[in-house]
């Protein structure tokens, strides 16, 4: 008689615990696959954590709708959607040849219901069990011209459709956000909105939200509000990744130093009242005057579930000092703690060991990247024009006190360049 490894010994119950728990590691994708190919018994456990934490190439995301369709039983299971793309942003490329690239992207047919319309659902899976991902309908049309014409609303209506209890959606790499058919999506009308029903039915139950920091590169001028993304209509929102550029109608416009903190941030309206924390990637010195926006909507009783901001610094502390004096703007080192402590947020500051972060070459966002406690090999690959040897890091709590008490000792050319921090505002000293 066989020896039975005692592993294998476990109910499936338990063994789809210990694959999930799995899913926390950074490598979740090739450890499923590994134990996907492992033996009989742990091929379904790997099968089925691998359809239900799905990270999808915006190519291929209609091969994973054929797979759901043939597992429905797993669809309530999804909780979290990630949508990436390991193909390189075109436009770092000569115009030509980022024009050839996007036209040799593999065409994906699509059924027609994908369009919104009522039974959604119901269509799509009849399309697909007749076969629509491997042979053309009577009634099909190119996935890249639906995409051309709403390229967010045409993914997510297809996606949310299938899956009814899904509370994360992130998006990540740099394709998505690039192709030619982000622009018209934003500029003909706002992305998200109530008047596409479908969309709005499930977009409600999200809890999470995360976009790449690049996302700013094709957006629309801003100097024409409103701002596209409505996330006001995301009713259960709690935590949402955004660039800077999301929040910003011009970088650096003209007038008083009241004026320019006037035109500058679009303003909370765009977020839900559930929001409870926000990260911001490719931050500037214009973040002081969407805290100075905070602090007046707490002040009227509004966005009172909101904890925690994180601001991810494009440039080094020095640089973005300096940037702030040239336009009159707040130290963020020194005084955006004090704004955030008034109105009882904690607050979070990192800024790059480098002058510059180029963002088109990461291929995750960075507050991702160091969660994964891989910020650093990013760093010193990708981080160009070295002036600052260090990475910075500060956190407050809610009462405006640091939080990293445990911080070496910062060298005394640090400490004058950073005005002497005392001990309730100093930085963390990363290697």
């Amino acid at each position: 008689m066989a020896h039975t490894p005692p592993l294998l010994r476990l109910p499936n119950e338990l063994l789809f615990k210990i694959a999930n728990h799995l899913t926390q590691s950074t490598h979740t994708r090739a450890i499923m696959r590994a134990l996907s190919l492992t033996c009989r018994r742990l091929r379904p456990i790997g099968q089925e954590v691998l359809i239900t934490n799905p990270e999808i190439d915006i190519y291929r995301i209609h091969m994973y709708m054929y797979v759901l369709d043939k597992n429905k039983e797993l669809m309530p299971k999804i909780k979290v959607l990630e949508l990436s793309s390991e193909e390189p942003p075109p436009h770092k490329l000569s115009p030509l040849l980022a024009w050839t690239r996007v036209m040799k992207n593999p065409s994906i047919l699509s059924p027609q219901m994908l369009k919104f319309c009522l039974g959604l659902q119901q269509r799509m899976q009849q399309a697909f069990g007749a076969g629509a991902v491997h042979t053309a309908l009577a009634n099909v049309q190119n996935w890249e011209n639906v995409l051309e014409e709403c390229v967010i609303p045409a993914i997510l209506c297809v996606l949310w459709g299938f899956l009814p209890n899904l509370k994360q959606f992130k998006v990540t790499g740099a394709k998505i956000v690039h192709i030619r058919w982000l622009i018209p999506a934003m500029l003909v009308r706002p992305v998200f909105s109530p008047d596409q029903s479908l969309v709005f039915s499930w977009v409600s139950k999200l809890e999470v939200m995360e976009f790449p920091e690049n996302v700013d590169h094709y957006m629309p001028n801003y100097a024409q509000p409103p701002n596209p993304w409505g996330f006001h209509h995301f009713h259960a929102l709690k935590v949402l990744s955004i660039p800077m550029k999301m929040l910003i109608v011009q970088p650096f416009p003209q007038g008083t130093p009241a004026q320019v903190r006037q035109r500058r941030i679009i303003g909370l309206k765009i977020f839900p009242q559930t929001l409870e924390c926000l990260r911001v990637t490719a931050a500037d010195p214009n973040s002081g005057g969407f805290l100075e926006q905070l602090r007046l909507e707490r002040n009227q009783g509004r966005f009172a579930q909101f904890r925690r901001l994180e601001l991810y610094f494009q440039k080094s502390l020095g640089a973005t000092r300096k940037l702030a004096a040239r336009h009159g703007l707040m130290d963020p080192w020194n005084e955006y703690w004090l704004l955030s402590s008034s109105i009882q947020i904690e607050l979070f500051l990192c800024f790059p060991g480098r002058m510059e972060i180029d963002i088109d070459t990461l291929k995750r966002t960075v507050w991702a990247l160091r969660d994964a406690g891989e910020l650093a090999p990013a760093k010193d690959a990708h981080w160009v024009m070295t002036w600052l040897p260090v990475r910075l890091e500060g956190e407050w709590d809610a009462d405006g006190d640091f939080t990293m008490t445990d911080t070496p000792e910062l060298p005394e050319w640090a400490s004058t360049m950073l005005g002497h921090p005392t001990i309730r505002n100093r930085p963390t000293l990363l290697n």
